[in-house]
């Protein structure tokens, strides 16, 4: 969301996963990202869009794992997540505090810059985690 936000434009895969967040994950309607969508890309085009939307509202994780396994364009959108080791990349909810402060930093108020000069300020949970995400990872 925000390469789409800062670039006009995000990858087919990236349009599939957000789909199927949306549309299953938060059970919304599947017109409202479809029409945030329309507003925001720079490519838009009306068939492809609610085609698309009608159809990706069924995958999201899997498409992650399969297509960003090594985490190359997470942690180019994301810079606060670069220095994460690659099997909690998509997952990094998994991590305990304290691997997570050795990997972003303290999310302390004296140090509110981590290693990577970002803030620490990207969410530890997810907005909710379901079932079936587990199949396609691990917990320790």
């Amino acid at each position: 969301m925000i390469e789409l936000r800062e670039s006009g434009f995000m990858s087919n895969r990236g349009r599939q996963n957000v789909a199927s967040f949306l549309a299953k994950d938060l059970e919304l309607d599947w017109r409202i990202g479809a029409e945030w969508f329309e507003s925001a890309l720079l490519d838009y085009d009306p068939c492809s869009n609610y085609g698309n939307w009608q159809y990706d509202s069924l995958i999201q994780f899997k498409q992650a794992k399969d297509y960003d396994s090594q985490g190359d364009y997470v942690k180019h959108w994301i810079p606060a997540l670069k220095n994460f080791p690659t099997n909690r990349i998509q997952s990094p909810w998994l991590m305990n505090s304290q691997e997570w402060d050795q990997h972003l930093g303290s999310s302390t108020k004296e140090d509110k810059e981590n290693k990577t000069g970002q803030k620490d300020d990207y969410p530890r949970r997810p907005i909710l985690e379901q079932q079936a995400w587990k199949k396609h990872y691990q917990r320790r």
